[in-house]
């Protein structure tokens, strides 16, 4: 319009140039405004969708689910374009409401979780407090040590069993509690350490008691090398557990040079009576010669009472409970010999 005259002969085709520019525009503009409209539409029914998903959300029982969710929603959210500007407010509403009910549920779900946290971590001290009590346990007994291990592995189960404690006080409550299991498995290696210990020593000295025993089974005195084997007797049965593989092969071993030494005092003793009976009947037969010898008168009858007792002590040892008789009787005999020879 502010452009001046142009020849009459091109008039008519600058106006139809014009006009058929102008209508292609506004053929554009309608084709834009109306793509426009069907992408709006296209906004709204996937805003829809998210939507759906928040309300959904609302409904869930995992709170990290939900604070996930809800923050890749959030972003789509934002990332999809506008909506028909008839739906906007009802679209923007209806998701406002949606994001404050799944916030509300997880705010209530972490809630639940911190206090169910925090009865965690109460059940986790009182175990620590139990295992705590496990360092001032004593035995001497290995079958007490193992059942109060396996009582400890059931702590250790029950603890594994609990769920999440709050982050800020996991690192104490899980220091203690492995100071606490720490405290009783060294008390507890410390205890089979010395018992190990200990049944090496009593390995050792049940070997020395087998050879002591056996350098006992031909002794020259019967009577002290039984008190020396009852001495080793009691001495075994006061000595602790030897490693398990050997304690059989020691003990059938030590039993049998006892048996072995108690059938040689059982002969011994046959041998001794036998002897004793004897030396008896020799005595009485000295005896017998006394009496008569008393009977005769004799040059020097201290000479010869003299050579009747050392006839009589060359004799070995009778029976003990003729003893006393057996000496009165040759007592008396040799009385009589000097009574009869003063």
């Amino acid at each position: 319009r502010q452009v001046g005259q142009v020849p009459k002969q091109e008039i008519g085709n600058l106006r139809e140039a014009y006009r058929f520019y102008v209508s292609r525009f506004y053929d554009s503009q309608s084709i834009y405004r109306e793509f426009k409209e069907l992408d709006r539409q296209k906004n709204r029914d996937r805003k829809y969708q998210l939507i759906e998903q928040l309300e959904d959300l609302a409904k869930a029982t995992d709170a990290r689910l939900i604070g996930r969710e809800t923050r890749r929603l959030e972003d789509e959210w934002h990332r999809v374009g506008p909506v028909p500007e008839s739906d906007r407010e009802t679209v923007e509403n209806r998701y406002q409401a949606a994001m404050q009910a799944a916030e509300q549920q997880r705010e209530q779900l972490e809630a639940a979780i911190r206090e169910q946290e925090q009865q965690n971590l109460s059940a986790k001290w009182q175990i620590v407090e139990q295992i705590r009590e496990f360092s001032k346990f004593d035995s001497e007994r290995p079958k007490e040590w193992v059942a109060k291990n396996e009582e400890l592995s059931g702590l250790i189960n029950q603890w594994k069993g609990i769920g999440y404690v709050p982050k800020d006080q996991k690192a104490e409550v899980t220091e203690a509690f492995n100071e606490a299991v720490k405290a009783f498995n060294n008390r507890k290696n410390q205890f089979f350490k010395r018992k190990k210990q200990e049944r090496a020593r009593n390995l050792q000295r049940k070997r020395e008691i087998i050879e002591a025993a056996r350098q006992l089974l031909e002794p020259e005195d019967f009577k002290a090398a039984k008190e020396q084997v009852f001495a080793l007797q009691r001495e075994w049965k006061s000595l602790g557990r030897v490693p398990g593989k050997e304690s059989d092969r020691l003990w059938n071993n030590f039993r049998e040079i006892c048996d072995q030494f108690f059938d040689n005092l059982g002969a011994y003793y046959q041998r001794r009576d036998q002897e004793e009976q004897e030396n008896l009947k020799a005595k009485e037969k000295l005896i017998e010669q006394i009496e008569k010898a008393a009977r005769e008168m004799h040059e020097d009858p201290e000479a010869t009472v003299q050579a009747f007792q050392e006839e009589w002590e060359a004799i070995g040892f009778v029976p003990f409970k003729q003893k006393d008789q057996i000496q009165d009787r040759y007592h008396k005999a040799i009385q009589a010999l000097l009574d009869h020879n003063p």
